[in-house]
């Protein structure tokens, strides 16, 4: 009866769009659709390509580089959109990305393997820079009331572009060849550009926008240990699951012959990784978010991380099962972790949770990516990266106790006095 109701109330209020507001919804769609598609289908041969002539000990390079770059491309990004119209700027941003991509990859497979390094950089930036746009144009282009129905399936398309992007290079590749996918992929990111480019116009304003004469973290200063705790569940979060794809790469990298074996196999995972998140969002989330407290639902993560790579490293890091505990890690990543980090916010008022947001998501989520890539440049010994897995985990799970009492105090303290602001 819920979902009845669910979708009569989005039909509704898609009915009650103008004609222009429903063009606009069903062309965003199909670009979310023909981005993660497209990127399904560069991710892995990439990937492979990078792992195969750069090695899998390289890694963290790549992704320290990636982070960087893509750190100096989101203040450029911010920039820009202020003085150029984000239809202009989605079709600029595309089709260089594009170009960039098709370019680096014959340079790498005319042997010049150095480029694997931008080719890799290249396809971790634009994909952030391109969704961020796309989601920031459907926000202005929607009610809040419609907003709150059609997120769900329109995260849904996407991750069925994803599935079905990673299908295709999981049954093609090898045939195909890795240069011909990423063309590929490379068509599909100009089919987007078209389909963005077709959008009727709209006034995009970002949350930074609309906070800009905010300052993030004056708006914290009374719940400064609060935001701590969060800061230090997203950095344990990472370096675990950079940890463990770290493991995952080096494994991949001696079981494989070609970089077209590599990328088969890879777009497998990545299937299953987009599969398991649509898994989760749709039928996990919603039931465990109304049954279960948000403390049981934020420990049942590191448990269950747990018991995926515990049985991991007891049977010897078998190929197959680490492939599916990455994808297992990956997918609860996308979705039951970011939407139960989501919950810790609502505790908070408007400002407070503008600032946390931005504190936590725009700077530390990055910066431990990037600390964990730097210790794993230096540091690569099998036991002692699973001795840092292990402490991670221990130390993720100590530190709900806090991180839940803290929240439920302020939890019920808002109840209590409203939109009063939280303090210590």
């Amino acid at each position: 009866m819920g979902i009845r109701r669910y979708i009569d109330e989005m039909n509704q209020q898609i009915f009650d769009l103008s004609r222009e507001e429903k063009t606009n919804l069903i062309l965003l769609s199909l670009n979310m659709l023909i981005l993660l598609l497209g990127y399904a289908l560069l991710r892995s041969p990439i990937e492979s390509l990078f792992i195969e002539h750069i090695g899998a000990k390289s890694s963290p390079k790549v992704w320290l580089l990636s982070i960087l770059v893509l750190s100096f491309s989101i203040t450029a990004f911010n920039f820009f959109q202020k003085i150029v119209k984000v239809r202009i700027l989605y079709v600029i941003t595309s089709l260089l990305f594009a170009l960039g991509i098709f370019i680096f990859s014959l340079l790498v497979h005319g042997e010049s393997f150095q480029f694997a390094y931008p080719l890799y950089i290249f396809k971790e930036v634009y994909i952030v820079l391109l969704v961020h746009l796309t989601l920031g144009y459907l926000n202005a282009s929607i009610s809040e009331s419609l907003a709150k129905v059609v997120y769900g399936p329109f995260g849904a398309i996407g991750s069925i572009g994803g599935i079905i992007g990673g299908l295709f290079v999981g049954s093609f590749v090898k045939e195909m060849g890795t240069s011909v996918v990423i063309q590929v992929g490379v068509f599909s990111l100009l089919i987007s550009t078209f389909l963005f480019s077709r959008l009727s116009p709209t006034k995009v304003t970002s949350k930074s926008e609309e906070h800009k004469n905010d300052r993030p973290i004056e708006s914290l200063k009374n719940i400064k240990k609060y935001i701590l705790y969060i800061i230090a569940l997203v950095a344990l979060s990472q370096f675990v699951i950079n940890l463990f794809s770290f493991k995952f790469n080096l494994l991949l990298e001696s079981g494989f012959a070609t970089s077209g074996d590599k990328a088969q196999f890879l777009g497998k995972i990545y299937s299953g990784v987009n599969a398991f998140s649509l898994l989760v969002q749709f039928l996990i989330i919603p039931f465990a978010f109304k049954r279960f407290s948000e403390g049981k639902i934020l420990a049942s993560i590191p448990v269950s991380f747990c018991l995926m790579i515990f049985g991991c490293l007891a049977l010897g890091m078998p190929l197959l099962l680490t492939g599916l505990t990455f994808a297992f890690l990956k997918g609860m990543d996308y979705s039951i972790f970011s939407a139960s980090k989501e919950l810790l916010y609502f505790v908070l008022d408007q400002k407070q949770k503008y600032g946390a947001k931005y504190i936590v998501d725009m700077i530390f989520y990055r910066a431990s990516k990037g600390f964990i890539s730097i210790f794993l440049i230096y540091f690569q010994t099998p036991i002692l990266i699973d001795l840092m897995l292990v402490f991670c985990l221990i130390l993720w799970l100590v530190l709900l106790v806090p991180l839940i009492k803290t929240y439920n105090v302020y939890h019920i303290r808002k109840e209590e006095i409203g939109n009063e602001h939280p303090s210590n």
